[in-house]
Formats: structure tokens, sequence, C-alpha cells
């Protein structure tokens, strides 16, 4: 029968299907060693769920996903206080398995749209109505806390991470102290050159680096700082929208030993 797959034979199938959560989550009811792969799979990538068509059919899995974070009691507590229950207290090892060690790649432009759907949703999974300033308001506040509070939560226990994506964090995200944990990073892409100056200090481990750049890229000694320690480095994609490029020689003597070099 299917649900006698060896776990080989199963992480193949689960291997094609990818990304759809949807299916992913049925997979966890078959029986324990369904569950026991496809949990893997399933928070390899949680957020990615934010990009489903179908926000109504992601529902359930929003509030799942959601629940799986460990928030302390003060912040279920604000959060209840703006109408929102889809949180609960509990402390690490409560849960089934470790989900957070699961997480290998974070993408902030999908954990955004994670959070902005979470803030629309009720304890009782439908979307609250809009009433105009009070309601923004109060999503607003949902959106502020969960996105804090969830980026601490990952910064501290998901440490298997291995592929990150930042195009936009706030000053007050990145001087977080849990985000010295993401010392396991090899795969970076980030909006703006400002971000090398936490993640120099961090990550040693870096193979490839994407600079996405809305203006003109400008010699950046950080940038240069962050490329000596670098040594296992092989690839550097500096993309800017302007298409104009200062490089200085000292960069450039940076760069010279690149395998792959985009520009």
């Amino acid at each position: 029968m299917v649900s006698n797959l060896n776990s080989d034979c199963l992480r193949n199938i689960l291997e094609f299907l990818g990304s759809d959560q949807r299916v992913l989550f049925k997979c966890l009811l078959v029986n324990r060693s369904w569950f026991e792969v496809s949990v893997l799979y399933l928070w390899e990538d949680p957020f990615s769920i934010a990009h489903r068509r179908r926000a109504a059919n992601s529902k359930k899995l929003l509030t799942t996903i959601i629940s799986m974070f460990p928030f302390d009691k003060v912040t279920e507590d604000k959060l209840k206080s703006c109408g929102y229950s889809n949180v609960t207290y509990y402390k690490n090892g409560q849960s089934i398995c470790n989900y957070l060690s699961f997480m290998k790649i974070f993408k902030s432009n999908e954990f955004h749209g994670f959070i902005d759907k979470c803030s629309g949703v009720t304890s009782s999974g439908r979307e609250k109505v809009r009433t105009g300033n009070l309601y923004e308001n109060e999503v607003g506040k949902i959106s502020s806390t969960l996105s804090y509070h969830i980026y601490d939560i990952i910064f501290k226990n998901c440490t298997n991470i291995k592929q990150i994506i930042l195009l936009t964090i706030s000053k007050r995200i990145m001087k977080m102290k849990s985000f010295d944990n993401l010392s396991n990073l090899c795969d970076i892409e980030i909006g703006e050159v400002r971000y090398l100056k936490k993640i120099v200090h961090v990550c040693k481990k870096i193979k490839k680096i994407v600079i996405k750049l809305h203006g003109e890229f400008n010699n950046s000694q950080v940038l240069v700082n962050f490329l000596k320690v670098q040594h296992g480095l092989k690839a550097v994609h500096l993309l800017s929208q302007s298409k104009l490029f200062q490089i200085s020689n000292e960069l450039l003597i940076q760069l010279y030993s690149i395998e792959e070099l985009c520009i």
C-alpha cells in the first residue's frame, strides 16, 4: 500500500512535490513515518505559503504555522488585547517535535506576506470586516507585534538556516542579539549593503551573495570588509537598477578570485 512506502521512496515523492504545502499537510496525517518525513519539507521554507493565490484555502495552514512559534506570555497577552488569539504560550519541548530546527530557507518578502495574512485573520479563521482607521490601527499593531517577535524566535531557534533573503528589514530587527545565531548561512541576498555591517560579524561561511540595489552602487568599505573574511565565497552578484557602478582597486582585488561574478 502507498502508506507503507519506505522513507527513501517517500522523500523522492515529496522532493518532486516541492513547495505544495497543501499536499504536505495532508501527508502529515497518513501515519507516523509519513509525518516524520513530510514535516522536514513542510518546515524547510514555511512562509512560502504567503504566495498562494487562494488565501481562503490557506487560513487553516496559516493558523497552524503561527501556533508552532513559542510566544512568551507577555506577547500572547499583547496580541489578545488587539483581538488576536491565534497564538498560544508554550515552552520549548511541549510540541511533538522541534519544528523550528527544520527551517533552512528564510525570505523576508514571503515572511512579511505571511504576517500580513495572519494579521487580518481572527481566531475563528474569518477575515475581519474593514471598519476604517480602527481596523487599520488594530491590524497594524498585530502585524508589528507578530513580525518583531517571530523574527526574534526565528533568530534564536532556527540555527539551521542556510539561505536567507533580506530585501527590506528594519534597523531594530538587525540589531537583535539573536541574529548572531545565524552563523551557518551559506547563501544570502540583501537589498542594501548596510546589512553587511551586522552580517560580517556573524557569518563566515558564505558561498554566494546577491546584492540587489535600487540606486547606484558606490564603493563601500563595508562590502570590502565582508569579502575579506569570506574565504569560501564562490559567487558574487552586484545588481543595480541604475546600472552604475563605482568599483575601487581595493574592491577589485577582493573580487579577483571569485569564480562566479555578475555585475
